[in-house]
């Protein structure tokens, strides 16, 4: 999954007690806004894939949350099209979901 279209969102519910997003890091990444429904309450967290040190991270993990209560939940991930103002591009790429048991 790759995009750097604003508001361009995935929705991945899983059941497990944490979740762990991996992607891809480098110097021509953007910001996602992941949102985490746990029992109700949504925690949204501001993910930075932006890397200044221009080395290229691939199937690195960009978001991890564990610790959860077991059970179902729900995870979004929203394309906010920001970026650090050192980046060159604002593209989020999400290779694969990690669900902890």
């Amino acid at each position: 999954l790759r995009s750097s279209v604003k508001d361009d969102t995935i929705t991945v519910e899983f059941y497990g007690t944490g979740i762990d997003i991996i992607g891809y890091k480098s110097w021509s990444r953007g910001q996602a806004e992941v949102t985490l429904d746990e029992s109700g309450a949504a925690v949204v967290t501001l993910v930075e894939t932006f890397d200044a040190s221009y080395d290229m991270h691939y199937q690195y993990p960009v978001y991890s949350v564990s610790g959860l209560t077991p059970g179902n939940h729900t995870l979004k991930i929203r394309v906010t099209g920001e970026r650090d103002f050192l980046a060159s591009g604002n593209a989020i790429d999400v290779d694969a979901f990690v669900v902890h048991k």
